[in-house]
């Protein structure tokens, strides 16, 4: 990968997926992405000794409340920021929490006030919007 910089090397680990285990070196690019796997990589900006860890995809969390608000107004103490800061604590690296619609809301109003709100988010995310008002006049518009 001489055409590449990394900004991180991870030496000597063994990473884990869904096809098995095997010793790897990976290479973090400059956005912080995974940008190599190889059995050696040259030196990164920084290099991290991996030698007897394991190396795990992160976490999905695809059921949390996080600032959803219940029907009698109240909201969980975590934002997305502190939800998604212990989130990666764990390895959970994307979180799905979900973005409930009250009686008269537009759906697409609803999604369009999580995502400003999510935004704050440390971790990927994604939203799960439970709809309990089909009959609103928008909701065939708002769901396609």
């Amino acid at each position: 990968l001489p055409f590449m910089e990394l900004a991180t090397t991870i030496r000597g680990g063994t990473l884990v997926t869904a096809a098995g285990s095997r010793r790897a070196d990976l290479g973090i690019d400059t956005s912080g992405r995974v940008a190599a796997i190889e059995p050696s990589l040259p030196p990164g900006r920084e290099d991290i000794d991996a030698s007897g860890l394991f190396l795990l995809p992160g976490g999905v969390d695809s059921h949390c409340h996080i600032e959803q608000r219940t029907s009698t107004g109240l909201t969980p103490v975590d934002d997305f920021f502190t939800a998604s800061v212990s989130a990666l604590a764990g390895g959970t690296t994307t979180i799905v929490p979900f973005a409930c619609q009250h009686r008269g809301q537009r759906i697409a109003d609803v999604v369009a006030a999580y995502r400003e709100t999510a935004s704050k988010a440390a971790a990927d995310y994604a939203i799960h919007i439970i709809v309990t008002d089909p009959s609103e006049p928008h909701a065939s518009e708002d769901l396609r």
